[in-house]
């Protein structure tokens, strides 16, 4: 969760509308079930997660993912990646990763370029 508080104010300095779908204590929304998850979802340009079950949602109601996984050699993106055109996969820097931090160390300034590009490829997929 530190990671996320750190990066939010990265994401608004880039012009970016950061809207915390979780954590909890990070998202001003109140809970929602499924289909309000996915409602929310469908209404952003891009969708910044780990690998989850909501970035695999988000892939695949054709939203722009950007989804950030550590180097692990038995959770490859090969296998374990959101499918779609509009997915990106980001695996954050360092093979003991997982084990101390990994996203943690992975620069939110970094994901920006990225970010822009997906938003700029896929521009008015939810429209």
């Amino acid at each position: 969760m530190d990671w996320w508080k750190a990066a939010l104010p990265v994401f608004q300095q880039a012009g970016w509308i950061p809207i915390p779908l979780g954590p909890p204590e990070l998202s001003e929304l109140p809970p929602t079930d499924l289909r309000g998850l996915m409602a929310r979802m469908t209404a952003c340009d891009v969708i910044l997660s780990p690998s989850s079950g909501p970035a695999h949602m988000a892939a695949a109601l054709g939203v722009p993912v950007l989804c950030l996984m550590g180097l692990r050699p038995n959770h490859s993106p090969d296998r374990w990646a959101p499918l779609g055109a509009g997915v990106q996969v980001l695996q954050y820097p360092g093979a003991e990763a997982d084990l101390s931090g990994g996203m943690d160390r992975l620069d939110p300034e970094a994901l920006l370029p990225h970010l822009r590009r997906l938003s700029y490829v896929h521009p008015g997929v939810n429209q």
